[in-house]
């Protein structure tokens, strides 16, 4: 536990308000919370996976970490709604990337990287993803990466409107 602990301590003497943030957003909605948390953990291991050197594996992890802040800026009524959302709704919660993206830029020191991780998580290579419907090479390495981790952490965890798949059929 020291370890962690000091990694706390560390995070919060570089970046005071992103731990704050993270602790709003636990309270804002646990699931996210620990979505955010798997996402970290699956960015850095597909970072190390991809032989990333040491800075940008903790830069991936740490944009996976806040890739969802925005939604604690989401109205809970549409961020917990146990029913699949109407339009109006869903355009709501595709600002979530953009909100998260805000909020880190008001961090003194925020890395670029991070902030591309959050706002791009939701973009796809064939340009039908949001806020920005990039195509290919135009989403940052890190967005793609923090994207790919959230896809699979959605795909394999239960949710109140969808059931969870199989880790295998998820990778596939």
């Amino acid at each position: 536990a020291e370890p962690f602990v000091e990694g706390l301590l560390e995070s919060a003497q570089r970046n005071p308000g992103a731990l704050l943030s993270l602790s709003r957003l636990h309270q804002t909605d646990a699931y996210t919370y620990k979505h955010c948390v798997n996402v970290a953990i699956l960015s850095i291991s597909l970072a190390r996976f991809l032989k990333q050197d040491s800075m940008k594996v903790f830069t991936t992890g740490y944009a996976g970490l806040f890739h969802d802040l925005g939604k604690a800026l989401v109205p809970k009524q549409i961020l917990n709604a146990p029913r699949k959302l109407s339009n109006t709704e869903f355009k709501v919660m595709q600002e979530h990337p953009t909100l998260g993206y805000r909020e880190l830029s008001r961090v003194p020191q925020g890395q670029q990287d991070v902030l591309l991780g959050t706002l791009e998580h939701h973009e796809k290579f064939d340009g039908t993803g949001y806020p920005g419907n990039l195509v290919g090479s135009a989403i940052s390495h890190i967005g793609s990466v923090v994207g790919m981790a959230d896809v699979y952490d959605a795909l394999t965890s239960q949710r109140p409107y969808k059931s969870s798949i199989p880790q295998n059929t998820a990778l596939g």
